[in-house]
């Protein structure tokens, strides 16, 4: 599985998935693959957007 971590007001929070579906956001920084996974740079710009002041 990959993995991406992004910031928000709550902290870090880890976005897992494969490269077809988000699996799972957690808290913190969590273990697995770094790498270039679209459904999770997708995920992220959404949650970066819901948070941007």
């Amino acid at each position: 599985m990959y993995r991406l971590v992004i910031e928000s007001p709550l902290g870090p929070l880890t976005l897992r998935g494969t490269e077809a579906a988000l699996k799972a956001v957690g808290f913190g920084w969590e273990e697995g693959e770094e790498g270039p996974a679209p459904v999770l740079e997708r995920a992220a710009a959404e949650l970066e957007a819901k948070y941007a002041p």
